[in-house]
């Protein structure tokens, strides 16, 4: 596989490069220019991840938002959700998707790669949806899931988390499914020690998945296989919903 963002330490590095975390690198992976993996360890030593992701259809690819827009017409029958995809400033904004009825949008995620959108979608529908970026073939992947909320793709292992609660009440999980499938492969992921999840975070270099918990009032996390679960911020939180990985 290629990669068109190499992260390395503190920075990133656009390119096409592919190492291991352990600092090999991968035989004759060179950028178009020429440029090998080693003469880039050598230019960073503190090298300690690399996310390689395969390399991107299209090399002028315009960078864009995607966004949610919920209706909230007490009226079900009513409603038309949309998602919206919008230039970084802002501009050129149009909706990509509309959602009737109570099927409306939550969690929202972007595969680059593969040029596609997945969402949970709540209340009627209990699903997590796919769609290309352009708003066509939209399609349910995971039907009846209760009220499904956050999720993060891990497009290296080709795998899709999310969160969901069961209808009317009870405690949440965390599940799992492969981006190639088509949902019929879900399954659960982390069943125990949760309440209410609603936000996630993959770290595919550090082998790890992350969760807030509003109810319990924590931060969690897994390794990516979901083994060995484990409470890392159990204090100070008041009501903890949305969670992201970045550098300090």
């Amino acid at each position: 596989p290629h990669s068109p963002l190499l992260s390395i330490g503190r920075r990133i590095v656009r390119g096409c490069w592919a190492a291991r975390r352990s600092g090999r690198t991968a035989p004759n992976r060179t950028r178009p220019s020429g440029l090998r993996v080693e003469a880039v360890i050598e230019k960073y030593p503190r090298v300690e991840t690399v996310q390689v992701y395969p390399e991107l259809p299209e090399p002028t690819a315009v960078p864009a938002l995607y966004f949610t827009d919920a209706d909230n017409n007490t009226d079900e029958r009513a409603r038309e959700s949309l998602i919206w995809r919008a230039n970084l400033d802002g501009k050129e904004r149009q909706g990509v998707i509309t959602l009737l009825n109570a099927n409306s949008p939550n969690g929202i995620v972007v595969d680059v790669v593969n040029r596609k959108i997945y969402w949970t979608s709540t209340f009627a529908s209990g699903s997590v949806q796919r769609a290309n970026l352009d708003g066509s073939d939209t399609l349910a992947i995971v039907s009846a899931l209760g009220t499904p909320n956050g999720l993060a793709l891990d497009v290296v292992n080709r795998k899709i988390y999310w969160v969901t609660w069961p209808r009317p009440a009870g405690p949440g999980k965390i599940m799992w499914a492969n981006l190639d499938g088509n949902g019929l492969d879900a399954q659960d992921c982390i069943t125990t020690g949760l309440n209410q999840p609603w936000g996630l975070a993959v770290d595919v270099a550090g082998g790890k998945i992350y969760w807030a918990d509003r109810s319990e009032r924590k931060v969690g996390c897994a390794n990516l296989d979901c083994s060995e679960p484990e409470d890392i911020i159990t204090d100070v939180l008041t009501y903890p919903r949305h969670i992201a990985l970045g550098i300090r």
